[in-house]
């Protein structure tokens, strides 16, 4: 095993299905000792990535190794690599006890971490628990348990905060942001970004089984620009006006607008030639969320109203 390169990473991995291409060409590195965000739209080949990351599947070219060598060549794996990419493939009239205990004598580990990690993971109280009663979030909070049997140096996770209620987001974001300053490293998916943001050191971003781009989070936002929010009585007028000044404008939801291109001086100055009262005008640095939309054009689009619908 490499000592000192990347904890995870992906050279020109590729996993065809017939004619379509899940994984194209992917290279990335996720470095020891931090969280890094995997990201992309539904559909990108995130799960894909990370079962090939697993020898779940087998790519088709590429390769996709932790610590240096491929997951199969790993010596004792459970002690290498903790994953969660499924939750449900617990068995329901098992205890959650009873499922840490049955993985740690499979895995050739002592029953003893069973009691360790559901301490790690907060749920020492529901350890004679059947996994059948167990919310979603708590089966999410078993699967990490699992994960982190054989105290890994590496956490591979799909969609971990799913489920999860305010408090043990919050509880996850400090357990992951503990873990990788005790040198380990994490790759997590999400569609939570605020919160990605909040945890990761670094983020992947892909689509269509692509990478997009790679960086810190301070990168990929600064790289989005800044954009200046305003509100007016007049917005129709004030669009017009900053659209000709070479503005690209938005209206959010609240009816402001969001305007790229110009600084909030600008705006300022537009405005006031044009006799259009404002009563908010501020600059905002741009979000994970925006960043990621401006990669990979993922915006929801707006439903037409219904024909039948109603007035106010």
């Amino acid at each position: 095993m490499d000592a000192d390169g990347p904890a995870i990473e992906a050279r020109s991995l590729s996993k065809r299905y017939g004619p379509v291409a899940a994984v194209d060409a992917l290279s990335f590195a996720v470095p020891r000792g931090s969280v890094t965000g995997f990201l992309g739209p539904n559909g990108a080949g995130k799960t894909t990535t990370m079962r090939l990351m697993l020898g779940l599947a087998s790519p088709t070219s590429g390769t996709a190794t932790i610590l240096g060598v491929p997951y199969a060549k790993l010596d004792e794996p459970l002690r290498r690599v903790g994953a969660a990419l499924e939750i449900t493939g617990f068995h329901p009239g098992r205890t959650a006890h009873d499922h840490l205990r049955i993985t740690c004598l499979e895995g050739g580990l002592a029953e003893e971490r069973a009691d360790a990690v559901l301490a790690m993971t907060g749920m020492g109280g529901s350890a004679n628990a059947k996994v059948r009663t167990f919310s979603f979030g708590m089966r999410q909070r078993l699967a990490l348990a699992t994960a982190l049997l054989g105290e890994p140096a590496v956490l591979i996770l799909d969609e971990p905060a799913n489920g999860l209620d305010p408090a043990g987001v919050a509880w996850l974001r400090g357990f992951l942001r503990r873990y990788a300053s005790a040198g380990g490293a994490v790759l997590m998916s999400s569609h939570i970004l605020a919160e990605v943001a909040e945890v990761a050191d670094r983020v992947v971003v892909i689509d269509r089984g692509r990478l997009v781009r790679q960086g810190s989070v301070a990168e990929l936002t600064a790289a989005a620009g800044e954009r200046v929010i305003a509100r007016s009585p007049s917005v129709a007028a004030l669009r017009t006006a900053l659209e000709r000044a070479g503005a690209v404008v938005a209206e959010e939801p609240n009816g402001s607008l969001a305007i790229r291109n110009l600084s909030a001086e600008r705006v300022g100055e537009v405005a006031a030639a044009e006799g259009l009262v404002l009563h908010e005008l501020r600059g905002e640095t741009s979000s994970l969320e925006d960043a990621f939309l401006a990669l990979t054009g993922d915006v929801p689009p707006v439903p037409p109203a219904r024909p039948d619908a109603e007035g106010p």
